[in-house]
């Protein structure tokens, strides 16, 4: 954050030796795997966000203790504003009244794991007879074999007018155990309804090995043709357990429905209000069959869940495998209005429009298509296939320290662990998975066809290089018409030596580029745009910075980009090293400079400068001597030539 912290730039190679960092010709930026190394002690307070292992740093930057000009994530997303400007103007410090009292102390509880402990509840009443039994030991099949997870235990009770217990609790251990535990499943049914007598008796399994039901699960399946089911919502209150409740038929007792909602779980209902069967779809959250592989997850979410026209919607799906982030999916959403229309989208993990980082296993999109005011559902579809691979592990953003700076001397901490190669390009294969991603309400939508005001989204990854003609490449992905959908009409590029001139309330007084010959492509484009500067004086650690953005047919402008910097810098004249030692750093040299984006060329003590104006010299007398026997050369041949013409004039011999 700050610029006033201090330290080196060096680059370790795997054999430990540190030299100095060098710099990529095309980019004018440091080579990869180039570290900052801050000096331990330092006098700058700021900032916590970026070095609070600095023992001189106590609070955050602001506007101004800020590095404006750092090409980093804070700058890029928040606007070139610091940290405290930021926290400011949130809603949470805003709507907030200054606490006048200290905090209350925390209470901390101290929670363990158990194995999964469940019963399945089995109605075998008389009004299970036909169908409904067969179906109940389908379900209860799959559920035996492919859901349940290794390492649960699982008993069966089954139950009309009184209860049985089928079998005590097993442990799934392996595939012989899920077997013998499909052997215990009803396939007849006869009698009354007792739906305590089957939850009761499932207390009972529990309570055969465990001091207590607390955490333990009951499956009740059941026409719920019962009742009295409320005479036993004290015992199930007190018991701790978790019912999960599915009714069949539509006479179940509303009791039914009490007795999931008291144990914090749901019901499940099925209603067919027609003569003839209707097709019913289902979508399931199921668990991993086996603890040691992790399932492929979808988590999806929203920028807000209340919104109001003409704000877009945000939506969110993350990928992910145990802590690795999928890659390389095809993730789709469907968007249903309270009216029933649909919407179908393709969520993006290219780091471009409403995507804030590239490949991070977080899939993102832009919705603007409302039709309506109301609620609109969303759900989340995601098909993996061959190509469909396990990215890096996700570390977290805050800064690694590599070392430290101390008395002139670097002393280095311990690597960052890194994942293996083999680890995270595992192929994962086929894969299907849907989730539901939630609800948002939508408000102040107009009648009819709405006007077109949504602009082009902004631009997040815009870079610039320079080639050796002295051109700036500039690159980026092209926008929407509306956000990321469609084709902008046209673009503004701008530039600066001040990045902060290039920002949206000062954007329009920078220089503008000639782009007349550019054209935006379809969104997710990437295009590429050359310039070169007119009457531009090349000096060394020049710096130009460029932004753009782009305007629909409806004349609705998006936000600025972020700012791409490019650096100048003039190649040294070459330094005959006279050991390989005087091209490294030793960790007791010191090459101080600040932590700014500037890139810098700097020399260390013990080079000696004086070596330049040694080799110029010796380059010159080479060129004045080569030149003195060129001449030479020359004067004697012409002089040999004339000789022979004057000797015979008319032969020539």
């Amino acid at each position: 954050c700050s610029a006033a912290v201090t330290g080196q730039y060096i680059f370790q190679e795997k054999t430990g030796q540190i030299r100095k960092c060098k710099v990529e010709h095309r980019t004018q930026l440091y080579e990869a795997g180039c570290q900052f190394i801050p000096d331990k002690t330092q006098t700058s307070p700021a900032s916590i966000m970026y070095m609070q292992s600095l023992s001189s740093v106590i609070e955050f930057c602001d506007k101004n203790s800020h590095n404006a000009i750092a090409a980093n994530m804070q700058n890029k997303f928040c606007d070139y504003r610091s940290t405290w400007e930021v926290i400011m103007n949130s809603t949470d410090i805003s709507l907030s009244p200054p606490m006048n009292t200290p905090p209350p102390a925390p209470t901390v509880s101290f929670l363990q794991t158990q194995d999964r402990v469940l019963c399945l509840v089995l109605d075998v009443s008389g009004s299970m007879i036909g169908q409904r039994i067969a179906r109940l030991k389908q379900a209860a099949d799959l559920f035996l074999l492919q859901i349940i997870e290794a390492g649960s235990w699982v008993g069966i009770v089954t139950f009309n007018g009184a209860a049985t217990v089928r079998t005590w609790l097993k442990q799934i251990t392996d595939d012989a155990v899920r077997e013998d535990l499909r052997a215990y499943l009803p396939t007849s049914a006869g009698g009354g309804t007792s739906v305590c007598s089957g939850v009761r008796q499932g207390f009972k399994v529990f309570l055969n090995k465990y001091p207590s039901t607390e955490g333990c699960e009951i499956v009740l399946l059941t026409d719920g043709e019962d009742g009295s089911i409320s005479s036993c919502f004290t015992e199930v209150t007190n018991s701790g357990s978790i019912i999960h409740t599915i009714a069949l038929g539509p006479s179940a007792a509303e009791d039914l429905e009490k007795l999931a909602d008291m144990t914090g779980t749901w019901i499940y209902s099925l209603l067919n209000t027609h003569s003839a069967d209707q097709v019913l779809s289902i979508t399931v959250t199921t668990r991993a069959a086996s603890a040691s592989v992790p399932p492929v997850m979808v988590k999806s979410y929203m920028n807000r869940d209340t919104n109001s026209y003409p704000s877009p919607i945000i939506i969110y799906a993350e990928v992910s495998q145990g802590f690795l982030p999928v890659i390389g999916a095809n993730v789709t959403v469907t968007v249903e209005s309270a009216s029933g229309q649909t919407v179908e989208l393709q969520l993006l993990d290219d780091g471009s429009g409403a995507d804030i980082v590239k490949y991070d296993g977080i899939y993102s999109r832009y919705f603007t298509s409302f039709k309506e005011n109301g609620r609109y559902n969303i759900k989340v579809h995601v098909q993996g296939k061959d190509n469909t691979v396990r990215r890096g592990r996700r570390q977290s953003q805050a800064l690694y320290v590599p070392g430290y700076v101390e008395n002139g001397v670097i002393q280095m901490n311990a690597p960052r662990p890194e994942v293996s190669e083999d680890e995270i390009q595992t192929n994962l294969g086929d894969f299907s998975r849907t989730a539901s991603g939630g609800s948002f309400v939508m408000s102040g939508v107009p009648p009819g066809t709405p006007p077109d005001v949504f602009p082009p989204c902004k631009i997040n990854d815009l870079e610039v290089e320079i080639n050796d003609e002295d051109e700036f490449l500039l690159s980026w992905t092209a926008p929407g018409n509306d956000y990321d959908i469609g084709k902008a009409e046209r673009y503004e590029i701008k530039m600066s030596d001040n990045p902060l001139e290039l920002r949206d309330a000062t954007f329009n007084s920078a220089t503008s580029l000639n782009i007349s010959g550019l054209t935006p492509e379809v969104a997710g484009v990437k295009q590429y745009f050359q310039y070169k500067p007119e009457n531009f004086t090349k000096e060394n650690g020049t710096t130009l910075c460029f932004a753009i953005r782009a305007t629909d047919n409806s004349n609705n402008t998006g936000d600025v980009s972020n700012i791409a910097r490019a650096v100048l810098l003039l190649a040294p004249l070459p330094i005959i090293p006279t050991s390989p030692a005087d091209t490294t750093l030793s960790h007791g040299e010191t090459n101080y400079t600040t932590a700014s984006t500037h890139v810098q060329t700097t020399y260390t003590k013990g080079e000696n400068n004086n070596s330049v104006l040694n080799n110029i010299t010796v380059i010159v007398i080479i060129v004045c001597i080569t030149v003195i026997i060129i001449s030479a050369i020359v004067s004697i041949t012409i002089c040999v030539l004339q000789k022979r013409k004057s000797r015979h004039p008319q032969t020539g011999m």
